[in-house]
């Protein structure tokens, strides 16, 4: 049931880096609240720090969200903010609430720069989150904090305070390293009058293994999760869970948890966010990419897959080759990524249907057949097939199973299946033999009979 009451939300990334796991999981959130509560998603890029932030960083953050499915509502740019933060810094200095002190600068001893320091009177602050509760802090040692290198370049503190106000937000969701920052932001708000929004600090996500996900944000984002095999819908719905109680156990997942972004909307509850952090496991999240690719239709999927061969590697040689309607089922059945697909075909996983390939003959029998057993049931398949006059699936498993009900299934159909693949996983030994003709399937069984009497 939404809320009465008007919800404005926002996400604010600094463009120093490309957009990670983290921080998209607290966009979407920010999202989904906002939304379901009839209000408003902002999107603010701090980019103040001029040394740092990239413009290629700001088009990865864009680019990561929209693709995710995240719109905003409107879009701020800090840097094209300057002269709303230098407004409010000369207020404060004039109201005697802040001060401009000469100081040394730290780079260089010698020298001495003016900053714009807060006069903190050194108070407790409590504040409310939703996750934590009540949360007390003394703001003694914080001391007179710096809120602006100079009158025109403001820092952090001031800029998220203004920008927060001027964007009328009401809830401020983010994680959790950012409550230290919360009591220097509310000593801000009480000095320049504004109205403090209602927190939640959003606990990290970690790995399976309880540590910190990976150094290298590239390995992180969302776009390097993209271009590597998974469907931005799988990745969204399964952002979605992290803090929500997630399901401990691959086993345990329900198809009841996939939900487009409207049924996302309306099941989140901000209320029934963790306290624990949240573990990122890419096996989950592979059991979510498989269920989306379950879902796609035969275009869609010919078409995903097409993309991430083209985007990865020369793929002429495989397009040579007719990439079948059986070939893409197997694919989409087997596989949990686009990545692991393009591997499969880069590897000649499938080569089986263009050309005869080598056989061990270890694994020519089932293991818990003979050879000699298996040498019989060959020939017999042999003479099957020979007598055969119309050559399909359906014919082949009528007279082959005939068979197969007095000797036994899997002493049969094994090595019927790796004779004609040389694969211990291959699509059906049935439909391989009507794709690659009788001829052929003969002089394959031939093949592994011959290494067989050796």
């Amino acid at each position: 049931m939404k809320n009465n009451t008007k919800i404005n939300t926002r996400i604010a990334p600094s463009p120093t880096g490309p957009l990670h796991i983290g921080t998209a999981r607290t966009a979407l959130y920010n999202y989904l609240y906002a939304k379901k509560n009839g209000g408003k998603f902002f999107i603010r890029i701090e980019d103040t720090d001029t040394k740092r932030c990239k413009k290629k960083f700001f088009k990865n953050a864009m680019d990561s969200m929209h693709a995710l499915g995240i719109f905003e509502d409107a879009l701020f740019v800090q840097s094209k903010r300057t002269g709303i933060y230098k407004k409010e810094l000369e207020r404060l200095i004039a109201e005697g609430k802040a001060y401009i002190s000469k100081e040394k600068s730290k780079k260089n001893n010698k020298k001495f720069v003016k900053v714009v320091r807060f006069k903190n009177h050194k108070k407790i602050i409590e504040f409310q989150d939703t996750i934590r509760g009540q949360i007390k802090i003394d703001t003694t040692e914080l001391g007179d904090f710096v809120i602006a290198r100079s009158i025109s370049d403001p820092l952090y503190h001031l800029t998220v305070v203004v920008d927060d106000e001027d964007m009328e937000i009401t809830d401020v969701i983010r994680g959790d390293d950012h409550i230290s920052n919360t009591p220097r932001q509310i000593l801000l708000i009480e000095a320049l009058g504004y109205k403090i929004p209602k927190y939640t600090h959003l606990p990290l996500i970690i790995s399976p293994d309880g540590g910190k996900l990976s150094k290298r944000k590239s390995d992180t984002s969302i776009l390097n999760y993209i271009d590597s095999g998974y469907l931005p819908e799988a990745l969204l719905n399964y952002l979605s869970i992290l803090g929500m109680g997630e399901t401990d156990n691959i086993k345990n997942q329900s198809k009841d948890e996939i939900k487009d972004m409207d049924q996302l909307i309306d099941f989140f509850n901000i209320d029934k966010l963790q306290k624990r952090s949240a573990t990122f496991d890419n096996k989950k999240l592979g059991w979510f990419n498989k269920q989306y690719i379950k879902k796609l239709s035969y275009i869609d999927f010919r078409t995903h897959l097409s993309f991430c061969l083209f985007k990865k590697y020369p793929v002429k040689s495989i397009l040579r080759k007719k990439i079948t309607e059986e070939i893409l089922k197997d694919l989409k059945e087997r596989y949990y990524t686009f990545t692991e697909m393009k591997d499969a075909l880069k590897n000649k996983e499938y080569d089986y249907l263009f050309k005869s390939t080598n056989k061990d003959e270890e694994k020519i029998s089932q293991k818990k057949s003979n050879k000699k057993d298996t040498l019989i049931h060959l020939k017999k398949l042999v003479e099957i097939i020979r007598d055969l006059d119309t050559f399909t699936v359906e014919s082949l498993k009528n007279n082959i199973y005939m068979y197969t009900d007095k000797v036994g299934v899997g002493e049969v159909l094994w090595p019927f299946r790796y004779s004609l693949s040389g694969k211990e996983k291959s699509i059906d030994g049935f439909l391989i033999a009507s794709l690659i003709g009788k001829k052929e399937t003969i002089k394959r069984l031939n093949v592994s009979i011959e290494i067989l009497k050796k």
